[in-house]
């Protein structure tokens, strides 16, 4: 129940420091305000769907939302090795750990 409320509260702050209310955002996300409001009081644990809506808005991340990191940035979904083979991803990854080993 403690990551509920933590959860919450950092919703909470998100909204407050975008200067919004719970109207504006439910408008925006399709997110019902009592169910926003439920949320931010950590009184109801938000779905998947919910979640998806509210880190997509708040341009956050996951991670930072449920307060495993202090890291408010959003993963970047740029994967550098899309598009290439199996064969030169591990050649790359390969090159990463060479530089790494380098220092």
């Amino acid at each position: 129940m403690e990551e509920i409320k933590e959860l919450g509260e950092r919703l909470k702050v998100l909204r407050i420091e975008k200067s919004e209310s719970l109207e504006d955002v439910a408008k925006i996300t399709g997110i019902n305000k009592s169910l926003l409001s439920k949320y931010e009081r950590g009184q109801v644990d938000p779905g998947l769907k919910a979640l998806r809506k509210l880190v997509k808005y708040f341009n956050v991340s996951l991670d930072w939302l449920f307060g495993f990191s202090e890291d408010r940035a959003p993963i970047s979904i740029n994967d550098p090795l899309k598009g290439l083979t199996d064969e030169k991803k591990v050649e790359a990854i390969s090159f990463i750990q060479y530089l790494k080993n380098k220092e």
